[in-house]
């Protein structure tokens, strides 16, 4: 895996973690890590690079392991909700993700007729 790919993945999977979390704003996680909210903002954008010592930081407010971080979405998320919890819809994203199998579901689509 590239170094892009690499932080294309952990940007991923914390705005996932944030969705599943119920994390809002950026604020929010910047102050649970201790963090000025410009270097949140500039690692979600790709203007700054995620290090290595943002990994465990990351975990920790999350509650996962660094390793999850770098791994699949699908993985993170079943990870994040163990079978027979019930994950929850949010709005923030433009699904929620199923409990089942970890997958990304749509929002249903409503007619307007």
């Amino acid at each position: 895996m590239t170094q892009t790919a690499l932080q294309d993945v952990v940007t991923t999977n914390v705005k996932v973690l944030m969705a599943v979390r119920r994390i809002e704003a950026q604020k929010d996680l910047a102050a649970k890590l201790g963090w000025v909210e410009s270097k949140l903002t500039k690692s979600l954008r790709g203007t700054r690079k995620w290090s290595l010592d943002d990994l465990p930081e990351l975990a920790e407010a999350f509650g996962v392991r660094p390793a999850d971080l770098i791994g699949d979405v699908n993985h993170l998320v079943s990870v994040a909700y163990p079978t027979g919890t019930e994950a929850p819809i949010s709005r923030t994203t433009r699904g929620y993700f199923g409990r089942e199998y970890g997958t990304v579901v749509p929002f249903p689509q409503v007619n307007a007729s």
